[in-house]
């Protein structure tokens, strides 16, 4: 294969150190960190919105100011300099996100939104170095090596990241001990699951203004807890709160969690004539931090965990009234959407509760229905949603008290058919709906039908485990066992209840050193570990983006620039020089016609990167399976990347791209009519599949794209039309979700929004049928110097 020309290694770097915020900020971390750290105490719509909101913001600004920065960029020789400048705006901006503390929402907001600007300005003349680098015999390849280098690097320092927040230990991001313990609490949360799902859902600190001495002492107070020292884990929460500081603008809220940890730490204690105090101490504590705007909404989760306290000890009207006032404040903080928040559901369910224990089936009925309201969504957004399972369960409970029994199995085997319908047979959805069809045969008497699912779900379980499998070192399996040994129990039948409770045995006798609820606080720590390392994960980006740009900083020069002029002028020059391109690229028939081309097919690869893990969330795939297809993305793409920078070298770009548009195709049928939760023959997960196809075709096409733009284009105002072409991309990138979700609420079925994308492909594939490479090149030439 020829050599490059020379620079090129050094320009393709420059993709090496910029797709590390591509993939760690911009797909991998910042969308989850802002919902559950900066914005957590917002309503789930906000949150939505606000993300949505910066990213559209950001596509605005370039769209707008793209031609322009493209056009200056040609003046003078300043291709480099606005690299420089774009990039360094943008790494300098990346790295503050790690000082923005819980809470500031809409400055992480504007930093977020401002370093997207300054990272996609410093493209455009990145992009247009391209023809300084290359010439029509390797344009393709160059191309491809920049974007193949990119998925590589990018790839390479996000799999660093994610590695630093699953395992910070390994980076001494957390103690050694509490790494250990949690490690250990894994396990024993598969054993006590039941009593973790009861214990209290407590509001976390401003993390990022609590000292490490303050941070380590919370942790001695949860491995006293752990070893059941209530009575010093009590002392030492009272001590770290009287040395909290009254003139610190979150005094209250962390006083509030403090308040809320000694409660439980009472409660556990069996102190319970403290406990109430405690609890109405935090509520108080919220309510006095006027001016905060999270305080309302803490001080309503603080009700719910008291009125659970006060139900739990038997006083149901104290309980009702403060899960009354909890929704009001909700009520009076988000208006009208807060009937539609999600935060409600646990006040409801108690009253759910509550109700039924009165034997006032009726207003339970009232509810529960609102709970199923809400879970559906205020557009009934969510009908085939996974998560109405829950719904169904609970209906299922209220139609037993109500008498009948019939309708509530028929609801239950409804609910499991569906399930089966998306995921695998031993996915842990589909398990929790046959526990809960046996534990209804259980309370119905019908111990045989119980058997029968409780074996079912046990088969399940140890499928793929070898026939002599230690059950010690199966924690997993201990839901399951208890299961049948409660059926064997409960039907009278010692002699085949034997078996299985000498396998629970085991597992108990190896697991239940520790008590289960220490859980909740390690993981609690270790949580605040992975979001340290979440935030050094922004610093590392920059370091990573600002290091690996200087190979193209001091090795690569712009072939094609002017004679230097002074930068007011080049701004001059510059301005004019867009109207120009409005009217010069109605001359370049031939690029205007794959301007429009790329507007459609663009757009369509976009709306799928955008949307692919948000899809993915909804129809129930885990967090980890997503992490693990954006990794297998990049590094799938790098090959793919070099293949068809080769194939458009060799055939021709289009050609090329064409095949690219084809497998994107395929990607929405794909995933509209058969991507759910399952796995292809138990093994290959569906989702991973929709991976590798995107990494088939995503770096090809971008990266053929551009150098096929390059070709249509005078080499000499190589920067100017660059700009307009990525203000087209960002114009594009509003139409693809807009289409998508209109189509997906008119017909209630967002599958059949995703299918609507395949409009943009045909619009695009078809336009550049229609390009004439060779005649657009020669035209190209004939203008370049006019």
């Amino acid at each position: 294969m020829a050599k490059y020309k020379k620079g090129a290694y050094s320009w393709a770097m420059y993709d090496w150190a910029n797709s590390a915020w591509a993939t760690t900020v911009l797909a991998g971390f910042y969308p989850v960190f802002f919902t559950k750290f900066w914005a957590a105490d917002l309503p789930s719509y906000d949150k939505v919105a606000y993300l949505g909101y910066a990213n559209s913001a950001a596509a605005l600004s370039v769209f707008l100011l793209a031609a322009f920065v493209g056009a200056i960029s040609d003046k003078g020789n300043r291709k480099k300099r606005m690299i420089a400048t774009f990039a360094g705006m943008g790494i300098v901006l990346t790295g503050c996100l790690f000082w923005v503390a819980r809470g500031e929402w809409l400055l992480a907001a504007v930093i977020y939104s401002l370093s997207y600007v300054f990272w996609l300005l410093a493209n455009i003349s990145y992009d247009s170095l391209i023809v300084s680098v290359s010439d029509e015999q390797d344009v393709d390849r160059v191309s491809g090596l920049g974007y193949a280098l990119g998925y590589l690097g990018g790839g390479l320092l996000f799999f660093i990241n994610v590695m630093m927040v699953q395992q910070p230990q390994l980076f001494n991001l957390v103690d050694a001990q509490i790494a250990n313990l949690s490690s250990q609490i894994e396990g024993q949360q598969l054993v006590m699951r039941a009593d973790l799902k009861g214990s209290l859902d407590s509001p976390g600190f401003a993390a990022d203004k609590v000292e490490k001495s303050h941070d380590a002492a919370m942790q001695r107070a949860a491995l006293l807890e752990a070893n059941q020292a209530y009575d010093e884990a009590f002392l030492l929460y009272r001590q770290l709160q009287l040395k909290l500081n009254p003139q610190d603008e979150n005094y209250a809220l962390d006083k509030g969690r403090l308040d809320l940890l000694m409660a439980r730490t009472l409660e556990r204690n069996g102190q319970s004539e403290l406990v109430s105090e405690r609890y109405n101490a935090a509520v108080n504590s919220y309510a006095s931090a006027a001016g905060i705007e999270r305080a309302p909404l803490l001080e309503a989760d603080a009700r719910v965990a008291y009125a659970r306290w006060l139900l739990v000890s038997g006083q149901r009207e104290a309980a009702v009234s403060q899960l009354e006032n909890s929704m009001e404040l909700r009520r009076k903080v988000q208006g009208e959407n807060a009937d539609w928040d999600a935060k409600m559901i646990p006040a409801l369910q108690m009253l759910v509760q509550i109700e039924m224990q009165q034997s006032s089936l009726e207003q339970a009925e009232v509810y529960q229905n609102k709970i199923n309201q809400i879970r559906i969504g205020k557009e009934q957004e969510n009908l085939n949603s996974p998560d109405l399972a829950d719904s169904d369960f609970e209906m299922a409970r209220l139609l037993v008290a109500k008498g009948q029994p019939a309708e509530a199995e028929k609801l239950l085997k409804n609910r499991l058919a569906l399930l089966l319908d998306g995921f695998d047979a031993g996915h842990e959805r589909v398990q929790a709906a046959r526990f809960e069809l046996a534990n209804f045969y259980i309370r119905q008497g019908r111990f045989q039908n119980a058997r029968e699912v409780a074996r079912e779900i046990y088969d399940l379980a140890v499928t793929g485990l070898p026939d002599d499998y230690k059950a010690a070192e199966q924690p997993q399996l201990r839901p399951a066992l208890a299961l049948l040994v409660k059926v064997e129990d409960l039907d009278r039948a010692p002699a085949e209840a034997a078996p299985w409770r000498t396998k629970l045995t085991e597992i108990d006798a190896q697991w239940q050193s520790l008590p289960a609820d220490v859980g909740e606080e390690i993981t609690d720590f270790f949580a605040v570990a992975s979001g340290l390392a979440v935030r050094l994960s922004f610093l590392t980006v920059a370091i990573w983006w600002a290091l690996f740009s200087l190979p193209l900083m001091i090795r690569v020069k712009d072939q094609h620039a002017s004679d230097n002029v002074p930068i007011l002028q080049a701004i001059r020059e510059g301005a004019g020089e867009v109207v120009s391109t409005f009217k010069e690229i109605r001359k370049l028939r031939v690029a205007f016609l794959f301007l429009l081309a790329y507007w459609f097919y663009i757009d369509g690869v976009d709306t799928i990167i955008a949307m692919a893990v948000g899809y993915g969330s909804s129809i129930g795939i885990g967090t980890g399976a997503l992490i693990g297809s954006l990794l297998m993305v990049q590094f799938i793409a790098i090959p793919f990347a070099l293949l068809f920078g080769w194939g458009g070298q060799k055939h021709g770009p289009k050609t090329w791209i064409l095949i690219g548009i084809g497998i994107y195709v395929l990607i929405t049928f794909y995933a509209s009519f058969y991507l759910d939760a399952r796995s292809f023959f138990g093994i290959v997960p569906k989702f991973l599949v929709l991976a590798a196809m995107v990494g088939m075709a995503q770096g090809g096409v971008q990266a053929l794209s551009r150098s096929l733009f390059a070709r249509l284009i005078p080499e000499d105002r190589s920067a100017e039309f660059f700009g307009f072409y990525n203000m087209i991309g960002k114009f594009a990138a509003f139409i693809g979700p807009a289409l998508m979700g209109y189509v997906g609420q008119l017909a209630k079925d967002p599958r059949m929004g995703i299918l609507a994308i395949v409009i943009l492909f045909a619009i695009g594939g078809t336009l550049l049928l229609f390009v004439d490479t060779k005649a657009g090149h020669k035209l190209a030439e004939e203008l370049e110097g006019e």
